[in-house]
């Protein structure tokens, strides 16, 4: 079974990326492009540095992101489409919040934290066709959105096939 230190330690090999303040100093600043969960400084989206393990999880970083996109997407709807913007806003924030759950927990509990927001995931994938359908948004935004989860749907894939291994 993996602890928060493993699990952490074995996504940043395969993600590196910024480390967080270490210190009493207090955390800076980093910004992070809408393209990619790793990408370069953007202008366009901040993120804090963080000093807990959660934040280092690329899996988590790559949920915020589509929580943006998302909130992005559904900014542009028509009045008319109030119950799937609130839908999918509920779905794109259910992910993290699950992710950081399941982070806290061991076990079968961690993955029973992870299938859901898998399944989250995959609601907001079958969302994001009905919008491309109803042509409610860019196609180029909603591809993106779908890559992002699709991207975020493996990772939790494995985190959930890692957290049902028996030890040795």
């Amino acid at each position: 079974m993996e602890d928060d230190e493993s699990l952490v330690k074995s996504d940043l090999m395969r993600h590196p990326g910024p480390l967080p303040a270490q210190g009493g100093e207090p955390a800076s600043v980093a910004r992070r492009d809408g393209d990619s969960c790793d990408a370069a400084p953007c202008p366009h989206h901040t993120v804090r540095n963080r000093r807990n393990q959660l934040h280092q999880l690329d899996v988590y970083r790559c949920a915020l992101q589509l929580y943006r996109r998302i909130g992005a997407i559904v900014g542009q709807f028509p009045r008319g489409e109030a119950d799937l913007r609130s839908q999918m806003r509920r779905a794109a924030r259910s992910v993290p919040f699950n992710i950081g759950e399941g982070v806290g927990k061991r076990g079968k509990a961690r993955a029973a934290a992870y299938t859901v927001a898998l399944g989250e995931v995959k609601e907001l994938i079958v969302s994001l066709d009905c919008v491309e359908i109803d042509e409610l948004a860019a196609s180029n935004e909603i591809v993106a959105a779908q890559d992002l989860a699709d991207r975020i749907a493996a990772m939790l894939t494995r985190l959930i096939q890692s957290t049902n291994v028996a030890p040795l």
